[in-house]
């Protein structure tokens, strides 16, 4: 019987492929937001949405700067489940 893997293993395979290939110390720190990020969330990645989003920007004081780089790693995110819409933006970014 073959076995099927579980979305979170190819979640992980995925980022460990994405962080492999390109600007290698970006790409790392990016994956590492990601992984921040699911953590924070304590739930599977396919639950997560953008209530989470938003409550992660709002419970964590951060830089602007470090607040963009969160939103694109999510954003990576959501481009590794597969979502159509990109995640809420923070306040401070949407200008």
């Amino acid at each position: 019987m073959k076995k099927v893997p579980s979305k979170s293993n190819t979640l992980n395979f995925r980022l460990k492929s994405y962080a492999k290939k390109g600007g290698k110390k970006h790409r790392h720190r990016q994956v590492q937001r990601v992984y921040k990020f699911l953590k924070y969330c304590g739930c599977p990645a396919d639950q997560i949405g953008n209530r989470h989003v938003r409550k992660f920007f709002e419970d964590n004081f951060m830089a602007q700067s470090t607040k963009r780089d969160y939103y694109y790693a999510i954003k990576l995110l959501w481009l590794m489940l597969g979502r159509q819409k990109n995640p809420d933006k923070p306040k401070e970014l949407e200008n």
